[in-house]
């Protein structure tokens, strides 16, 4: 191979890589603004599937263009086609994965978060008011509805779950976050209340009327920090690490 075939091979290459570097971009964007805001991609161990999305992208489709790019072979179309249907074929299926496991809900229990993913989900989804779970932009924050005796019954498993309840991922049960306003008022964190990491008491600190819940995900766990008064729905994940 002479010094004009290297030259050639790494400026398509590099044009292969700055495309992907595009596409990468655009999932990116999509995966920590839309489905996994905050944390969330931390809790949900989402980093594993995007690592493997952006190992593809950036290294496997330009270092088989590098190979296969040969302007002296009549099969030169036929390789490059190939080798973009397997780029595609793989980062399509890590995009699947993150969309798939992507979470539909922040559900509030007794005195924490849930996060339920939409294949978590049990019972009459479709039926139910919280049932139509969205393509993005974050997962609804929702409550759910017991009695104040089924919940203290059901206190021990909620504080003990290292994963979603099954009666956390009905969501027939669920209600509007605002409802359990009392709740989340009783049982909130504030600066002084109790062992928080750092960057959480950062941000009770900073305004007084803002609480910490602890949230359980699927890999790990947080805090759910949000304000107590209003409005329920403006909060931010914070991973534990």
């Amino acid at each position: 191979m002479d010094r004009n075939q290297i030259q050639t091979r790494i400026r398509f290459a590099s044009l292969h890589l700055a495309i992907s570097g595009l596409v990468l971009a655009a999932i990116s964007t999509v995966v920590f603004i839309c489905w996994y805001p905050n944390d969330l991609l931390e809790i949900q161990g989402g980093f594993f599937v995007l690592g493997m999305v952006v190992l593809v992208d950036l290294c496997l489709g330009p270092l088989l263009t590098f190979a296969v790019y040969d302007t002296k072979k009549r099969e030169l179309l036929r390789d490059l086609i190939v080798v973009v249907l397997i780029q595609l074929a793989a980062t399509s299926y890590g995009v699947w994965v993150l969309y798939s496991e992507r979470p539909a809900y922040l559900a509030f229990v007794h005195d924490r978060f849930f996060v339920v993913r939409a294949g978590d989900l049990f019972g009459p989804a479709g039926e139910a008011e919280f049932g139509r779970v969205g393509y993005g932009f974050g997962p609804a924050v929702v409550a759910v509805n017991m009695t104040a005796r089924t919940e203290m019954e059901l206190a021990p498993e909620i504080e003990n779950a290292a994963a979603v309840p099954l009666f956390a991922a009905m969501p027939a049960g669920y209600q509007a976050i605002s409802d359990a306003r009392s709740r989340l008022a009783h049982t909130g964190r504030s600066a002084t209340g109790g062992k928080l990491p750092h960057s959480v008491i950062a941000l009770l600190e900073g305004d007084p009327q803002l609480r910490a819940y602890p949230v359980v995900g699927r890999k790990s766990s947080g805090f759910v920090v949000l304000n107590h008064q209003y409005p329920l729905d403006s909060i931010r994940v914070i991973a534990l690490n």
